[in-house]
């Protein structure tokens, strides 16, 4: 339908603004969208000005939610794409990196409290109180449950299309196809048996009451460390909020020795517009 009535012009063709975002600022073919600076592909100084602490704990929460591929994280994984594409093309659109830029932050801080403190203390509190230990990560759990359903799956395939195969295989009288077939087969159960031995290993080191201390002092370190940048971060982000939401004619400037000035520019123009035109004047001025 869309088609149909761009053919009978319906759609006009796209603005200046937005060629901007698929082109090269500057060849949007308007001068005037072209020499906007916000029009311009944002840089490290625009996303660490908007987003303070978490333009640096963000991309490792992105990496994260890549890990594990859920509906959830799969959501966020797009919705981070997409915002960062549109804000690398246009700097005004860093803003649209706020929530998702936050919500990849909580992914890193979520990860680390439950791997450094919430799992290492209930493991060594069930230890000393002699209760059931909990699992050592949730990747693990799920990645041994996983496992297990795909060794019955495959043993049930097995089962079932042993004869067919091997009549299949009588019919071509494929020999080497077979032993080719067998032994990689064979490796690939190798393999996997080499990498639950691993995970045992891994999980036995990690669930050690010694790793659960030296996670738990990590933890510790880490909760120092985080707080007063914390702190920081809101107050910061309630100056920033402050600053955007009350836009000001008047503000203080310093000159080039240091001097203290008010500059008052904006004010002064719009008083000579009242004493120098008609009440019903149309002025026509270009924003920037």
């Amino acid at each position: 339908a869309a088609a149909l009535l761009m053919q009978f012009g319906y759609f006009g063709p796209l603005s200046a603004r937005v060629r901007g975002l698929f082109v090269k600022h500057t060849r949007t073919g308007n001068p005037l969208v072209d020499s906007v600076a916000e029009h311009q592909p944002a840089n490290e100084q625009a996303y660490s000005h908007y987003l303070h602490h978490i333009y640096h704990i963000a991309p490792y929460g992105f990496l994260l939610s890549l890990v594990r591929f859920t509906d959830a994280n799969l959501f966020i994984v797009l919705y981070a794409g997409t915002a960062y594409f549109f804000s690398n093309k246009m700097a005004r659109l860093v803003i649209l990196l706020g929530p998702v830029a936050s919500a990849l932050g909580g992914v890193l801080l979520g990860v680390a409290a439950d791997q450094l403190l919430v799992r290492p203390v209930a493991r060594l509190g069930s230890r000393i109180l002699r209760l059931p230990s909990p699992p050592a990560t949730g990747a693990a759990e799920a990645a041994a449950a996983e496992g297990a359903e795909e060794e019955e799956e495959e043993e049930d395939r097995s089962g079932k299309d042993a004869s067919a195969s091997a009549k299949e295989r009588r019919k071509k009288g494929g020999k080497g196809g077979a032993k080719a077939e067998a032994a990689l087969g064979e490796a690939w159960s190798h393999a996997r048996a080499l990498g639950a031995l691993a995970m045992e290993g891994v999980e036995l080191v990690y669930a050690n009451p010694v790793s659960c201390l030296l996670r738990i002092a990590l933890g510790a370190y880490a909760v120092y460390w985080c707080v007063p940048r914390g702190r920081e971060f809101y107050d910061y982000s309630h100056q920033l909020a402050e600053g955007l939401s009350q836009p000001q004619i008047m503000f203080k400037a310093k000159t080039y020795n240091g001097q203290e000035v008010m500059v008052d520019d904006y004010r002064e123009a719009y008083w000579w517009l009242r004493d120098k035109t008609p009440e019903d004047a149309r002025v026509m001025a270009w924003w920037d």
